[in-house]
């Protein structure tokens, strides 16, 4: 290990430039050879400054740790790699980096006052572990087979039974609406009829639009071959949708102002819409990175950030879709107490993560396009986008302008900068997935927090599930 603290990196700055300038009038082969020496550089200078980086002198590292792309001037707070990018690049990434304005999420949660009340009165009918994948799947069974004989076409009707005021075949009793109506439909508290011991449920109500429709398309895809042959735990639950049959253009303004609006016929509005079922996570990420107790620790930090990054490649590869809108308020988490090591897979090499006391869970795909290529670089915008909510304040989407660590921090920038670069250059022979999972999950791991052992090659003793978790 070399105990000389690394040099900054300036040379980086200079060729990418070159590069750039000299592009032109040079030959194919010529510019991809400097694609190649491009990104060796980077990351062979990374690793020098990585190793000051280790458990005795990880304070040291965030000192001495200066990447070329923290070279600033005064007056901006974009890195050396970002002014070297094209127009048309910094454009694309100027236009995903900005900040959601989400000043309180729509979703439903179970932290919210609302459900825990309820979830007072369930507590002694619940079981432990209720959002292992094991689990999950068990009640999504148990679930289905209690509404199977509920045609896709039942609608919302009012309730017969004065306890509830709205029902789906008169076993689904919807019983609270939750958080604010917004042109997307509205979500309400759903439970099982004479049903104890299981999870609550979620009713989403929105218009038949194309995009609702292709969101619960995907949804019913990634429940059915993903979730329920357990090849991820990184998504979210949809029991069941319907369809309403009644056809009217009318009201539709009206019905997501008041979806569950009585119309003189014991139905809701007329108007032609979709209902989802869904089950419930306990938050968002941007929930967790306005946690002062979260956002602090490393290691804790470090896991959510893996599996924020395994879930959107899962995403990519096993759906075929992009996701285009990959804010911290589209990921979800359910709260997790297994302990040991997840094994996952991807392209036949085993890789192992830590369990940690949050599941992340990738959502909302509203506006998700299909990949029909091998190589786009559009994927990688998922990456660049949702990586500025691993940022502090002055460099990100932080809530906290002094967490997370100045380390943590700077190797969120490194990561930003290396997928900047990849998307500038467009190098077709390079493997996007290969980039995000051994160059950067596993090469930031290994180099800068060693002694962490939080995603890693190397078998564990204990392995929680029994059948791999596939990447790709």
């Amino acid at each position: 290990m070399n105990s000389n603290p690394p040099k900054k990196r300036t040379s980086y700055n200079k060729s990418k430039r070159t590069s750039k300038t000299s592009k032109t009038s040079k030959t194919s082969k010529t510019s991809k050879t400097s694609k190649t020496s491009k990104t060796s550089e980077y990351y062979s200078a990374a690793s020098n400054a990585s190793n000051a980086s280790n458990a005795s002198n990880a304070s040291n590292a965030s000192k001495y740790y200066t990447p070329a792309s923290r070279s600033r001037t005064s007056s901006s707070n974009h890195s050396d790699v970002y002014d070297s990018l094209s127009k048309e690049s910094k454009n694309i990434i100027d236009k995903i980096s900005k900040k959601p304005k989400i000043k309180k999420s729509l979703k439903l949660f179970i932290t919210d006052e609302a459900i825990q009340k309820i979830q007072k009165f369930f507590k002694k009918y619940t079981v432990d572990e209720k959002y292992s994948l094991d689990n999950r799947v068990k009640y999504y069974n148990y679930l289905l087979n209690y509404i199977k004989d509920i045609k896709k076409s039942e609608c919302i009707k009012k309730s017969n039974d004065t306890s509830f005021k709205y029902t789906i075949g008169n076993k689904l009793f919807l019983i609270k609406k939750i958080g604010t109506e917004s042109v997307c439909g509205a979500i309400y508290l759903t439970v099982l009829k004479n049903v104890l011991g299981g999870n609550l449920l979620t009713s989403k109500i929105m218009p038949n639009t194309k995009d609702n429709l292709r969101e619960i398309n995907i949804m019913k895809k990634i429940t059915e071959n993903i979730l329920c042959k357990k090849r991820s735990k990184h998504f979210l639950m949809m029991y069941k949708r319907f369809i309403c049959p009644h056809i009217s253009g009318r009201d539709i303004l009206k019905m997501i102002s008041n979806p569950l609006s009585y119309n003189g016929d014991n139905n809701i509005s007329s108007d032609k819409k979709l209902v989802s079922i869904n089950e419930l996570a306990h938050g968002d990420l941007k929930m967790l990175t306005e946690n002062r107790k979260v956002v602090s620790n490393d290691e804790l930090m470090y896991n959510i950030f893996i599996q924020t990054f395994l879930s959107i490649t899962t995403f990519h590869n096993l759906t075929g879709y992009y996701h285009n809108d990959a804010h911290y308020g589209n990921f979800l988490y359910q709260i997790n107490k297994e302990k040991g090591y997840y094994h996952y897979t991807y392209n036949n090499t085993s890789y192992y993560l830590k369990a940690c006391e949050y599941n992340i869970i990738i959502y909302d795909y509203g506006y998700a396009t299909k990949s029909y290529k091998k190589y786009n670089k559009k994927a990688l915008l998922d990456y660049i986008k949702i990586i500025k909510a691993f940022m502090n304040e002055s460099d990100g989407w932080g809530y906290f302008p002094d967490l997370p660590s100045d380390l943590f921090n700077e190797t969120m920038l490194f990561i930003r900068d290396a997928l900047m670069m990849e998307y500038d250059s467009g190098f077709k022979d390079e493997n996007i997935q290969n980039l995000i999972i051994e160059k950067l999950l596993l090469y930031v791991m290994e180099n800068f927090y060693p002694n962490l052992n939080i995603f890693t090659k190397n078998k564990p003793d204990k392995i929680i599930n029994k059948k791999p978790f596939v990447i790709g």
